[in-house]
């Protein structure tokens, strides 16, 4: 059989269009994602072969020449910008900013979060950047420019739609960088709070320390007329517990369950 463009299936236009909004994924989270859990075959293989066939992924190799997932090709980015896709291709990158591990753990995450049911509209990074600098006519100096979070999702409600930032912070930062961040997420017209998921409770607890010395010490805070909330738990906490996770606040402690049954309740009143 002549492969054709044409034998796409909508199953493999949405595993390219995950590997458009994730920029690498592997093999595992595309069987996870698109597969039943009791399906024992390799048929995703297939799949991933008949894309490759095509030319639109193509593999990602870590040290060694090891395969380590997969991503778009320039003629599959150009496919997905071209197909009826509301995803923008994420920017290809042949070495990536990050470790691989953090962006599969925003895979992890993004499927937590939206099994809820008040929570739409997870964006990625790149998603973001998009929606951001296409808001603006002119280049942004990096000072001014808005702090792009690893991730964005909206929390739906009767009363009003609720932006939230994503941090997954996997190792630690210098005080002087966290101030920056910190300030910049806290007094953010883009979200409403901000919740870090820590690599482990060693780095969970020194972002607690860097927050209170700055919300204690920094001016700019101090007299600011409203300031975002700050939510905090561990990634193993997240992804054992998942929504009934108790994200640690200034002031309080909630889970994103809880927060869903409050205005379940409220509803059927």
């Amino acid at each position: 059989m002549r492969l054709s463009s044409k034998n796409i299936t909508s199953r493999d236009r949405m595993i390219l269009t995950m590997m458009a909004r994730h920029g690498c994924v592997s093999a595992k989270h595309i069987k996870k994602n698109f597969w039943e859990a009791s399906d024992k075959t390799d048929n995703h293989y297939r799949r991933i072969g008949f894309l490759k066939k095509l030319k639109l992924i193509e593999n990602v190799l870590g040290d060694g020449g090891h395969r380590i997932g997969y991503r778009l090709t320039r003629k599959g980015k150009k496919f997905m910008s071209l197909s009826k896709s509301d995803c923008t291709p994420k920017v290809i990158r042949r070495a990536y900013r990050t470790p691989l591990d953090h962006d599969y753990k925003l895979i992890d995450i993004k499927q937590i979060l939206e099994k809820s049911p008040i929570i739409k509209n997870f964006k990625t990074e790149g998603e973001i950047r998009h929606e951001i600098l296409k808001a603006h006519s002119k280049l942004l100096h990096w000072e001014s420019s808005p702090l792009l979070p690893d991730a964005s999702f909206e929390i739906h409600t009767p009363d009003r739609t609720m932006r939230v930032a994503v941090e997954l912070e996997m190792t630690s930062k210098t005080k002087r960088r966290y101030t920056r961040i910190f300030r910049k997420h806290l007094l953010s017209k883009h979200w409403d709070f901000v919740i870090y998921i820590a690599k482990n409770d060693k780095l969970m607890n020194r972002l607690i320390r860097c927050y209170k010395e700055i919300r204690g010490k920094d001016i700019e805070l101090k007299i600011a007329k409203s300031v975002n909330g700050f939510y905090l738990c561990t990634l193993d906490e997240f992804i054992k517990n998942q929504l009934g996770t108790q994200l640690v606040g200034e002031q309080e402690t909630i889970s994103l369950t809880e927060i869903a049954q409050f205005y379940e309740k409220k509803g059927a009143r």
